[in-house]
């Protein structure tokens, strides 16, 4: 998949107004935590000590869940799954069943990425 076809695809999941075409991209686009197109993001983590957060549809058996995958530096990855959906999301996600605890010692800094208007919003280094 071109990966910016596949960036401007993710950024679509933000805008509700697009809820449809969102439902559709996302069951298109679920993954998980492991696949290879996320090894860069583990590689920006690692070398930077960063703590990086990315939005992405993943899957549960047949299931589609809105997740967040994390990566942190020299850590195995984790997700976190959006437990408490809105009303209109429940015909086409279902809820994640766990909480994810991160572990900063202050030697890493936090980058958050909108992706709808591909800018930093929150930054702590």
């Amino acid at each position: 998949m071109d990966h910016q076809f596949h960036a401007q695809s993710c950024a679509r999941l933000t805008q509700p107004a697009e809820r449809g075409l969102t439902c559709a991209l996302a069951r298109d686009l679920a993954t998980d935590q492991n696949e290879g197109r996320f090894d860069d993001f583990q590689t920006i983590s690692d070398t930077h000590q960063l703590t990086l957060g990315v939005g992405m549809p993943t899957t549960s058996g047949t299931d589609i869940l809105i997740s967040m995958l994390i990566f942190q530096s020299n850590r195995p990855r984790q997700t976190y799954s959006k437990q408490h959906l809105h009303q209109d999301e429940l015909p086409y996600f279902v809820g994640g069943q766990q909480q994810v605890f991160l572990i900063n010692d202050n030697t890493e800094g936090i980058l958050l990425f909108d992706t709808a208007t591909e800018k930093v919003i929150q930054q702590t280094i």
